[in-house]
């Protein structure tokens, strides 16, 4: 990508993300801590970083990208979608059997597994970003 007219060099993730972030016709602005601040400068890092408690609370949306999905991601989003497809009236109407309640919680466990694995958690300042976001 250019920043200002010059080359920069981002990730492949930041990348994917940046893409399926563009909305044909229409001017966005994004602020990504990868582009905006230079890890290298420890000195920067550290001042913008005790600043993005205020750049996530005054952000009209906040995007967390936590990369494509996987085969099993998918899976497990397609049975999730399955079970309230077959399920989920009856479940709304007359309780969950045992079953049911152990097989939703079976797929909610695991893809809370496959979402806590993804790197963007191991990241410092990641819980600002989730809990100063206004959405």
């Amino acid at each position: 990508i250019t920043v200002s007219g010059c080359p920069f060099h981002i990730t492949a993730t930041l990348e994917t993300a940046l893409r399926h972030s563009r909305v044909a016709g229409r001017v966005i602005r994004i602020w990504a801590d990868a582009l905006c601040i230079n890890k290298a400068d420890i000195s920067e890092r550290n001042q913008q970083v005790s600043q993005m408690g205020s750049i996530y609370s005054l952000a009209h949306h906040t995007v967390i990208y936590l990369g494509d999905s996987t085969e099993e991601t998918d899976n497990i989003f397609n049975e999730l979608a399955a079970f309230g497809k077959k399920g989920g009236v009856v479940i709304a109407r007359t309780g969950a059997t045992a079953d049911q309640r152990s097989k939703c919680r079976h797929m909610a466990d695991g893809l809370k597994i496959l979402i806590l694995q993804k790197p963007w958690f191991y990241r410092v300042w990641v819980f600002q970003e989730l809990l100063l976001s206004r959405d």
